[in-house]
């Protein structure tokens, strides 16, 4: 399946544009979809959760993510790591 994630197809794009994984977890409030592409919608189920993939972007790279993710809106979202640990994120709905 193509996505970004470090077992899918679409995977060397962040490794091209030089992002650092940090670990995985989960979104709050989502659920997810795939035909091809796998996509994020918001649910308004506080129970439901995705799991995500954390990584690092260089600043001047987040363009041609966004052109890459052409289509779909970047907003934030909590993510509660693995560990348990809770941060900020961007991620593409």
């Amino acid at each position: 399946m193509e996505t970004l994630r470090r077992n899918g197809g679409a995977n060397v794009i962040l490794r091209k544009l030089l992002a650092r994984y940090i670990s995985s977890g989960k979104v709050y409030g989502y659920k997810m979809f795939a035909c091809k592409i796998p996509f994020a919608v918001k649910s308004g189920n506080p129970d439901d959760a995705i799991v995500v993939e954390v990584y690092d972007v260089p600043d001047d790279r987040v363009p041609l993510l966004d052109h890459y993710e052409a289509g779909y809106k970047r907003v934030k979202v909590k993510v509660v790591l693995d560990d348990g640990d809770e941060l900020e994120a961007w991620m593409y709905e």
